[in-house]
């Protein structure tokens, strides 16, 4: 029997809780100025949760049902970012970040995006975007960073709904509730169904 993705990580949620889905390394500077690596997990609870609170962001941007772009390199921002897109209802349109800048924003207009998700690694990409890509309204970093004008930090977009209660944004019938909840949102129901946009070059 086939699972979307929703179901599958509602799964292993309910089978794995708290245990680790995912560790990597982070790289912060302490109080004494001296670099270190530490080693950050998320649980598969985690993953759920973040995951559906960026298509509950997704939903109050109005970006439900768009396709929406995503580039950089793997991280557990992006993994959360492509399972809240596709658990919306969205199209993911996962982009090459190898291909220059002028060839990825051609790709973008012709698949339509109305979104970019971006790492800190193609704010050039994002920048060249905002010139050549007019459909595209919104542009998400997935670290913070201030090389792009207007683009938003998706921890903030995350941190406006960590206290909306799981099975609220789980329950597609409920957007008055969900309303009470994230003046933000808008009302337009959430869709179980997914597609990945594959674009041939």
């Amino acid at each position: 029997m086939n699972s979307t993705i929703k179901e599958l990580l509602l799964e292993a949620s309910k089978k794995y809780g708290n245990q680790d889905a995912f560790r990597y390394k982070v790289k912060r500077v302490d109080e004494n100025g001296k670099k270190i690596t530490d080693i950050e997990a998320k649980s598969y609870n985690d993953v759920k949760v973040d995951s559906e609170r960026f298509s509950a962001a997704l939903e109050a941007l109005g970006e439900n049902k768009k396709h929406i772009a995503i580039i950089g390199t793997t991280s557990y921002e992006w993994i959360i970012s492509y399972f809240g897109i596709v658990n919306s209802g969205s199209v993911a349109v996962p982009l090459d970040a190898l291909l220059p800048e002028e060839e990825l924003c051609d790709l973008i207009n012709r698949a339509d995006v109305t979104t970019l998700i971006f790492d800190k690694t193609k704010t050039n990409v994002a920048n060249k975007a905002k010139e050549l890509c007019p459909n595209v309204k919104h542009f998400i970093a997935l670290k913070e960073t201030n090389k792009v004008e207007g683009a938003q930090y998706i921890w903030d977009l995350l941190d406006k709904f960590k206290d909306v209660p799981s099975e609220i944004i789980d329950n597609h019938n409920n957007i008055e509730e969900m309303r009470k909840n994230e003046k933000e949102l808008k009302g337009n129901k959430y869709n179980e169904e997914y597609d990945e946009y594959i674009i041939e070059t």
